[in-house]
């Protein structure tokens, strides 16, 4: 079993992964089967029966690997470069309008 931290998704994977957040069970197209294989999604069964209805629904792990890649986006490299780029973009602003004040213009 692959650790969320060794799974790298294709974007059709992702969207179809996020299309089951609301949608909850659908059924499994040939070109996503790793995603079970790697337990992303799980069988459906019909009720107290053992016998599966063809469906799919996502599993504990991918809310893990949902909140692994979320942590790696705010711990990475771009999410402190969007914060400073838009402090710059702020200070500036701001040092913009108060030399404008100053200087009588505004």
């Amino acid at each position: 079993m692959k650790d969320v931290r060794d799974i790298d998704l294709l974007l059709s994977e992702k969207w179809y992964l996020f299309k089951l957040r609301f949608k909850k069970r659908d059924t499994l197209p040939d070109k996503f089967f790793k995603l079970y294989k790697w337990k992303l999604v799980k069988e459906n069964y019909i009720e107290q029966s053992l016998i599966p209805d063809e469906t799919f629904s996502l599993t504990e792990k991918y809310w893990r690997y949902c909140a692994y890649r979320r942590d790696c986006f705010f711990n990475g490299s771009i999410w402190p470069s969007v914060i400073s780029g838009i402090v710059s973009l702020i200070v500036s602003v701001l040092t913009t309008l108060l030399t404008l004040r100053l200087s009588g213009v505004i």
